[in-house]
């Protein structure tokens, strides 16, 4: 084995090096400094030269940017470098935000007697820094902190410089959970807004501090009314299919329902809600009015008089609190997402203090945005871009596309993406969650200060950093899943697309992280290789669980072992609930079946008009011991016409649903499993989900099995040790 795995690492080493044109371990720039009269020597021998000068009156993020210039080069060199107010040259000068730059702009001038770090805004000089350090050879392509490299060497030095610099898009956000360590990793690669539904920003200050800001967006409307409010107010509850709902009996943002949105009582109290929030949180420039998550919205007459759809019910009642806030909040942005309900541009103009988000979520991120396949949301965008210069965002659903946050490589669709939006004209781009890829992090912050940025030549120099002597096998690695991709024209966002694209590189792409492995000498770089080798494990863990049920025999000791009470539905839908979240077209029966266990299976067909989207589910609770690890296991048939089928579960005592995508079966029965489920709160909640399918579409569910994954395991190890022995 040894043997075979050092025979692909030559092998590997050299078609890559060959591959990339150019040796992927050349020395990396500035280190070591050369002496000379070309240069000003910052650290020789471990010895600190130069003392970091910053003024004990700058602003907290210049001082910050002291600190994290001195904590860093420390790191590098193994000298102690000192922070001053004062100093005479030579030495690394940090000056204050320069009010001739603009915001977010950095500057780097080394004229030889001293080395100057400055920009424009509060964040500027922190900026150049993180610059500064890039060209270092510094760099952390992801928050985990085993992806921060940091290049050592006792000598140090830094030839003229006279850098200045401005990001393309003034808004790089994210939209990610975390605090402290997530935003030290956002300023350190210059993305400026965390953005998160509410009730998450009352931290804006200490973001402040790091060099991040808060932009307040996303499903919000149970923010400003809470259920006591609808509680105490009856007539502030929807009307939905002729009847007011009654107020919800828990937080009601999961319920998929809105409120009367053309009651004044309900606009008034919205309105004081938000004032008193902006005045408690004077650091907030951002805030929303967006609907809850899904449909519901009233259908009372008042609402049908209000606006002609529920879209333009929304963006009115935005428009005239964007109207009002913005008198007393100057710097006020009132953040709108544009999408499902309300994707239609208003027939109404909304203040200049609106902007708006437009969210992708219904394209093929294979291809670019310009493709003939993504006309529909392109054509979305610029109609949006045409009505609102200057004030249209992208709002991406890149974590939807790696299925639950499996590697997705499309560097080159995210750079003709970015240099798409740059030549529109649009103002950002904010991800709802991370690229699991490094390499795409990378190059998104790389593209949003710089769109023409070469993605080759700066993927090539991340491995350079990251893995040291597997440099060039992950460099080929991360090329042959572009270009896998590329051929395979579909994204691996259902268990089916996965199965299909992962099974032909899987061996190749396993022995090329094996001999990375092989190849790597520091604890961190072998960190980064297993991280890798577990997001090609968990895409080929996906094709193994998605079989044609006549690959799978289920035992009869694991059906015994079922929690799952009619997981057959030969007693109908007992024991299952039903609840349709928006659309009201679904029906829901059991019929004659004999593809899987029994006789019957449940089905799911869309009916009726069609709405703007549709989203049923058949669930089912089930109690489980906190400490056992547990197995789901269903089968599952659609034709054709299936767009996206889902299985959820819930593993209580944990944040959201776990959400898998099954794709069309084609008539075919096929059979899925989940392993390591656990519920540390006791309970699993299973959702057997419809969503945005096209009229007539019919989808059925058959023989759901949860059991203790041991008992699964044991089997299969019997299955296995028959199996070998048969073959002896």
């Amino acid at each position: 084995m040894i043997k075979m795995i050092k025979h692909i690492l030559s092998q590997l080493l050299f078609g890559c090096t060959l591959c990339c044109g150019i040796p992927l371990a050349a020395t990396p720039p500035l280190i070591p400094g050369d002496s000379g009269p070309g240069v000003l020597e910052i650290c020789t021998n471990g010895k600190a030269l130069l003392p970091i000068v910053v003024s004990d009156q700058a602003p907290v993020l210049t001082r910050r940017a002291a600190e994290e210039l001195k904590t860093t080069l420390d790191e590098m060199t193994g000298a102690d470098f000192a922070i001053v107010n004062s100093a005479p040259s030579p030495a690394i000068r940090i000056l204050p935000p320069q009010k001739d730059l603009s915001k977010d702009t950095l500057l780097i001038r080394n004229d030889l007697k001293d080395l100057v770090l400055t920009g424009g805004g509060d964040r500027g000089p922190l900026y150049a820094v993180y610059e500064l350090l890039d060209l270092f050879g510094c760099t952390w392509p992801r928050p985990e902190p085993y992806w921060r490299a940091i290049p050592c060497g006792k000598k140090l030095a830094a030839g003229t410089m006279d850098i200045r610099s401005t990001p393309h898009f003034p808004i790089r956000g994210v939209h990610e959970r975390g605090l402290v360590s997530l935003w030290h990793w956002m300023a350190w690669n210059r993305l400026n807004y965390q953005l998160a539904d509410p009730p998450a920003w009352k931290v804006a200050a200490p973001m402040a501090k790091i060099g991040v800001e808060p932009l307040f967006m996303g499903h919000a409307l149970f923010y400003w009314l809470s259920k006591e409010d609808l509680t105490e107010h009856p007539a502030w509850n929807p009307v939905v299919g002729g009847k007011r709902l009654g107020p919800p009996v828990e937080s009601w943002h999961p319920l998929h329902r809105q409120a009367c949105l053309s009651n004044p009582e309900v606009r008034a109290h919205i309105l004081a809600e938000m004032r008193q929030y902006l005045r408690e949180h004077p650091e907030m420039h951002a805030i929303t009015m967006m609907s809850n998550d899904g449909g519901g919205y009233c259908e009372c007459e008042n609402c049908k008089a209000f606006a002609a759809t529920p879209g333009e019910v929304l963006f009115k009642v935005a428009g005239e609190l964007a109207q009002k806030l913005g008198k007393e909040f100057p710097n006020l942005h009132f953040i709108m997402m544009v999408y499902g309900w309300h994707a239609a541009l208003p027939s109404f103009r909304l203040p200049d203090n609106m902007y708006f988000a437009i969210v992708n979520n219904s394209r093929n991120y294979v291809h670019s945005i310009r493709d003939p396949e993504n006309q529909k949301i392109r054509e979305q965008m610029e109609v949006w871009n045409a009505a609102y210069p200057g004030r249209v965002f992208v709002y991406e659903l890149w974590h939807k596309v790696p299925w639950d946050d499996y590697m997705f490589p499309f560097d080159r669709t995210l750079s003709e993406d970015i240099r798409y939006y740059r030549d529109k004209h649009m103002v950002g781009l904010c991800p709802e969650g991370l690229l699991p890829s490094p390499a795409g992090e990378n190059l998104r912050r790389i593209l949003l200060w710089n769109p023409d940025a070469d993605v080759t030549a700066e993927t090539r120099e991340l491995c350079r950093r990251l893995y040291g002597n597997a440099a060039a096998i992950m460099s080929r690695y991360y090329e042959e899943q572009n270009q896998r991709l590329k051929e395979f024209g579909l994204p691996p966002n259902t268990m089916r697309n996965i199965a299909d694209f992962i099974r032909p590189v899987q061996t190749r792409w396993t022995a090329m992280l094996a001999a990375a492995a092989a190849a790597v000498e520091t604890d961190k770089e072998r960190q980064r290789i297993t991280y890798e080798q577990s997001q090609l494990s968990a895409m080929a863990t996906i094709a193994d669980n998605w079989r044609p049920v006549e690959e799978i025999t289920i035992p009869p000791e694991v059906r015994a072992a079922n929690l799952i009470k009619n997981g057959s539905f030969e007693a109908g839908l007992d024991n299952w609930g039903t609840n349709i979240a928006y659309g009201r077209n679904f029906k829901f029966e059991t019929k004659f079946d004999t593809g899987c266990d029994g006789t019957k299976a449940l089905c799911m067909t869309v009916t009726g008009k069609e709405a703007i989207s549709t989203w049923g589910r058949t669930f089912q609770a089930v109690k489980v011991n906190p400490k056992q690890t547990y197995i789901l296991l269903g089968r599952v048939r659609s034709g054709d016409k299936t767009i996206t089928m889902q299985v959820r579960f819930t593993e209580s005592g944990k944040i959201g649903a776990s959400i898998y995508d099954m794709g069309t079966t084609g008539g075919k029965w096929y059979q899925f499993s989940f392993r390591n489920l656990q519920a540390p709160d006791g309970e699993i909640v299973i959702y057997l989900t419809s969503i945005d399918e096209p009229v007539g579409s019919e989808i059925r569910f058959d023989d759901l099995i949860l059991c203790d994954q041991k008992i699964w395991d044991r089997v299969q190890q019997k299955k296995s040790k028959k199996e070998f022995l048969r073959a002896l």
